[in-house]
């Protein structure tokens, strides 16, 4: 659909070109003849002030042209991300969890945004005014310094509707190409493997509560450690014209802008300091640095760039809002204890007197549903019945249905995160990401016939249950993969009843026999394993030597011997299991097949088997969870628009005239 509508905005584009020629020529009195000399002399496209290619229909600012004539092909909003319309934000960075598919961004294509233009500029006021008070930029002559060692980055708006006001931020463009040998910008963030654990530390803590927080203006806090300037916006400009100076200026940045390669790192390495402060006396996770830990005040956090999840006692979580709050611009949800059911990083959480009901964004679902016109579908039972075939590529599905397809496997790729039997279906889709073929979809479909049924489904963590042993359930399915003839290795890992992680991925190499892959698959769940140990003692929890449940007895005989013996093939990267073994930090057990857990994640499995397995694992369905009423993080704005009842609009408009007085 974006192709499409880039298409009919180029074709229209060309129109508007060849109009424009013809009233030059005759303004120039040039001739038909002469139209070739002409055309040579023009310029192929506009160009705007930041030196790369407008949209037509745009002014030299990259602006849309109101004058322009309506232009009769309607644009959707969310734009089009192809590179002849205007970009689209694939990553908001200040909210790093940005979810390209369901949020609207303007689009100066768009009759919808053209319609609020007023509100467009009041967002971007704010943004800068934003800039001025966490001293982000100087504003400097052009000619006033020499340019040689400074970093020239250009800049960009991005615009995003957030209910009734629009959001703007002033992005850098800086890319790899500008320097491909830089590193270090590797930045600490939550996991997948470890997103369950502030839930779990609270939840096996009686008077524990939660607290989720969000920085606002995040990178604005981190200093700029560069030389680096940027073109001014037009409202810049304008600001000098106003005040009769002349608009020839540049920006120095003097703060980390949005858009730079080491702005998240120079954020990350801000917010450890705040954190480990005298003040707020955090010790920081070695083997996962996100987590933060107080032993004296018994409060924890995660912290995924400028987002916080914390956990500990009331009063304690108190001090600590107060405490970051000095230092960084802050939003903070209420204590969250039961009851209790909020957001963060797109899935909910119910808290209850009993435990924590933990699942998947509903949105996501309906996504995958609506934008396979499944609404009036019939559910199915199973989210996969059967796996690829060779000869399946012979058959690869249009470009059009090929973009859906991969928008809907990357949407349930995040979806499954918090939903276990959706792991190894969105694994078998995901290896027709390349290239969809008519089977994948076929496969697409009757995931999301069975998502229809899956309203509720989550993770259940119940206070009950002693937080000493890691039980790590380890299962592979030999050859399962009829194209490659790779093994499939699954894992869940438990403790005191809760399912802290579940995975289901394709084994890298591929095994000779069942034993084998058996063996491969319990080496990734004790890995896991090992490191949720490493971090749950973090915690403060005391956790015994973990114990590895496999139904092969072969996989038990290899775990516990020496060497490779005769499967000497074997992959030597994985013989340290033997090692923990023999220094009695890891148990071996053989369990029996119908009772192993992981295998939810190894095969095709029929309803009746999924169920079970299901209850065994700590998964359930909760009905009443849209009972309790959500708490979210709330910022001084949006608190003054409850209290006084008036609209948003109004109250940022008000906001820039402060900040301005202010500055």
């Amino acid at each position: 659909a974006a192709d499409k509508r880039t298409a009919a905005m180029r074709k229209k584009g060309d129109q508007w070109e060849n109009e424009r020629d013809n009233v030059k020529r005759k303004a120039e009195g040039v001739d038909d003849d002469d139209d070739a000399r002409w055309r040579e002399e023009a310029p192929a496209e506009p160009v705007s002030a930041e030196g790369h290619p407008s949209p037509a229909g745009s002014t030299a600012a990259g602006h849309p042209d109101l004058s322009t004539p309506a232009d009769p092909v309607e644009v959707e909003m969310g734009g089009a991300a192809d590179v002849g319309a205007i970009e689209y934000p694939h990553v908001d960075q200040e909210d790093s969890t940005f979810d390209p598919y369901l949020e609207n961004e303007y689009d100066a294509w768009s009759e919808e945004g053209a319609k609020d233009e007023e509100g467009i500029s009041t967002g971007k006021k704010l943004e800068i005014a934003n800039m001025k008070t966490f001293d982000v930029f100087t504003l400097v002559p052009r000619d006033d310094r020499d340019w040689t060692n400074y970093k020239w980055l250009s800049i960009k708006w991005v615009v995003q509707q957030r209910g009734e006001i629009w959001r703007c931020r002033l992005v850098a463009r800086e890319f790899r190409a500008l320097n491909p040998e830089q590193s270090g910008l590797f930045t600490c963030a939550s996991t997948p493997t470890t997103a369950r654990m502030i839930d779990f530390y609270v939840v096996k803590n009686s008077d524990f509560a939660s607290v989720i927080g969000d920085a606002t203006c995040a990178y604005f806090h981190a200093h700029q450690d560069e030389l680096v300037v940027c073109e001014a916006p037009e409202e810049l400009k304008q600001e000098c014209r106003d005040n009769g100076e002349s608009d020839d200026v540049v920006m120095v940045l003097n703060r980390k802008l949005y858009g730079e390669r080491s702005a998240s790192v120079r954020y990350e390495e801000f917010m450890s300091g705040v954190l480990m402060n005298e003040e707020i006396a955090m010790e920081r996770c070695k083997a996962q640095p996100q987590f933060y830990r107080n032993p004296s005040t018994g409060v924890a956090l995660e912290v995924h760039q400028d987002d916080i999840h914390a956990g500990g006692p009331e009063e304690e979580l108190e001090k600590l809002m107060r405490n970051i709050s000095k230092h960084v611009r802050m939003k903070w949800s209420e204590i969250l204890k039961a009851p209790a059911r909020y957001a963060h990083l797109k899935n909910f959480r119910v808290v209850r007197a009993d435990g924590i009901f933990i699942y998947p964004n509903p949105k996501y679902a309906a996504d995958i549903v609506k934008s396979l016109g499944l609404e009036k579908a019939k559910s199915a039972v199973t989210p996969i019945s059967e796996t690829r075939q060779p000869g399946d590529e012979q058959h690869p599905v249009d470009a059009e249905r090929a973009t859906l397809f991969r928008h809907c496997v990357s949407v349930a790729r995040f979806l499954r995160n918090f939903m276990p039997p959706a792991n190894y279906a969105v694994k078998e889709l995901s290896h027709g990401l390349s290239q969809p073929n008519e089977a994948d979809m076929c496969r697409l479909k009757r995931f999301g016939r069975w998502l229809k049924d899956q309203d509720g489904l989550g993770i259940w963590f119940p206070r009950a249950g002693k937080p000493d042993i890691l039980n790590i359930d380890t299962d592979s399915d030999w050859a399962g993969d009829k194209v490659q003839r790779k093994s499939t290795s699954s894992h869940m890992i438990h403790c005191g009843q809760c399912l802290l992680v579940d995975s289901s991925k394709q084994q890298t190499v591929i095994a000779q026999s069942s034993g084998e892959a058996e063996i491969y698959a319990a080496a990734g769940g004790t890995s896991t394993g090992m490191l949720m140990k490493t971090v749950l003692e973090f915690m403060g929890f005391q956790i015994g030597k973990p114990r590895l449940r496999v139904d092969s007895k072969a996989a038990k005989s290899m775990a516990q011997r020496y060497g490779v013996g005769m499967v000497r093939h074997l992959e030597v990267k994985i013989l340290w299991i033997q090692q923990l073994c023999k220094d009695k930090r890891l148990s071996v057990y053989k369990i029996d097949g119908n009772t192993n857990i992981a295998d939810l994640g190894t095969k095709v499995l029929a309803k009746a088997r999924i169920e079970d397995l299901m209850s065994r694992a700590g998964l359930m369905r909760l009905d009443e969870r849209n009972d309790v009423p959500e708490s979210k993080v709330v910022g001084v704005v949006e608190k003054l628009a409850q209290e006084k009842e008036v609209s948003m609009a109004d109250i940022l408009e008000c906001l820039v005239a402060l900040l301005k007085k202010a500055r």
